[in-house]
């Protein structure tokens, strides 16, 4: 049963047959609750490709604050990357809520996270779809403050979701997974324009 805040597959992913879903994010009841794919291929072996998707994923939400509020782009991308700064350096336990790795093989689609069904106050944040080796992303606009600092908060939440994915059980290994999660945006963050300052609509 489709969810009245359920937010559509991207369109890239609807015409490839091949396509498959990776990662669904809901906001319930404040926390966080993310559908997690069990099976992907070679490339997710490494904990470091989701940092570089963390970074892809910032760069999908200015886009957006710069087609729906006006922004320019490497301030809204400054913004986000202080935010995750913050967090990363003291992380908001209370707002992290279950994580659901499932094992999905012949459906394409990932389903709606138990926490969301029948809550008409939760809403989808994001959809992250595989399609030909390029990962495709759609976006709810309507979790678009002014402010897109706690963007940086929510791709802490989802380092925090996808550690589980690599560790069956709590273990200093969580360090390391989340270490490598780190390096890769940290790595691929430098390619971002981040031009600092106040937050402000282009002339």
């Amino acid at each position: 049963m489709k969810h009245k805040h359920e937010i559509g597959i991207p369109p890239e992913a609807q015409i490839d047959a091949r396509a498959v879903e990776l990662a669904r994010v809901w906001a319930s009841d404040g926390k966080q609750q993310v559908m997690l794919r069990a099976e992907m291929g070679d490339t997710w072996s490494d904990p470091m490709a989701w940092g570089l998707m963390l970074v892809d994923l910032a760069r999908h939400a200015a886009r957006a604050y710069v087609h729906e509020k006006g922004y320019k782009t490497g301030q809204v991308l400054a913004r986000i990357k202080e935010g995750f700064d913050a967090e990363w350096a003291s992380p908001d336990s209370e707002r992290n809520g279950n994580t659901h790795i499932v094992s999905s093989k012949g459906q394409a689609a990932l389903a709606i996270p138990p926490e969301a069904e029948g809550n008409d106050q939760a809403f989808e944040l994001l959809r992250i779809w595989e399609s030909r080796s390029t990962q495709n992303v759609t976006i709810w606009t309507g979790t678009l403050r002014d402010d897109p600092m706690p963007w940086g908060y929510m791709l802490v939440d989802l380092a925090q979701h996808v550690a589980k994915r690599y560790i069956k059980d709590p273990s200093p290994n969580a360090t390391q997974v989340l270490a490598r999660i780190k390096y890769g945006l940290d790595v691929d963050w430098h390619e971002s324009d981040t031009t600092s300052g106040k937050l402000v609509k282009p002339d």
